[in-house]
């Protein structure tokens, strides 16, 4: 459940220039954005990395985006979530695929691939390590660089994930709810 907003999103008219040309390479007026702007070295430091991980990955979009999900379920990352959803169906993932990512009881309804891409993450989360099985299964259909991205990917967006549930960043109008926020 989304908790109280702790650090509000730095209006447009409080910004450096610094600050705005920051959100701007990022992607605009989002508050995942315009929130951590407020530690604008660290938020600088930060987006190469993210913009990697997104826009630059090796992984097939489709495979992001599903980790990127199943994360946001394990995390009860409500704010990605929302903004993950349609990315992830932009990519290809769609109705018989995205409520499974949110429950967390397994992987049943899931093709193979998908399942192991979900218990990956589903381990990187919880154990924040993978099991030698499943290590061997994404070996199976990646290259070992492609099985480190995999693990950068989930660490990357578990750490965003706890920044944003801690600092109570708000999902704007118009996003799809978490499927753990619904009444």
């Amino acid at each position: 459940m989304a908790g109280p907003v702790r650090v509000e999103p730095l209006a447009k008219d409080q910004r450096s220039q610094r600050q705005q040309e920051l959100v701007d390479e990022a992607g605009g007026e989002l508050g995942v954005f315009t929130t951590l702007v407020h530690h604008v070295d660290l938020f600088a430091d930060f987006l190469p990395l993210g913009g990697r991980l997104l826009r630059r990955s090796s992984l097939d979009a489709v495979d992001r985006e599903l980790l990127i999900l199943r994360t946001a379920a394990q995390c009860g990352a409500s704010y990605e979530w929302s903004h993950h959803d349609p990315i992830g169906r932009r990519a290809g993932l769609n109705d018989d695929v995205i409520p499974l990512l949110a429950d967390l009881g397994g992987t049943n309804g899931l093709r193979p691939h998908q399942a192991r891409l979900a218990r990956a993450a589903d381990e990187l989360v919880t154990e924040h390590r993978l099991s030698d099985q499943t290590w061997e299964e994404l070996r199976q259909d990646y290259e070992q660089n492609q099985v480190m991205e995999i693990c950068m990917l989930v660490g990357s967006y578990t750490m965003l994930a706890g920044t944003l549930n801690s600092l109570g960043v708000a999902v704007e109008p118009g996003y799809p709810v978490a499927p753990w926020e619904r009444a």
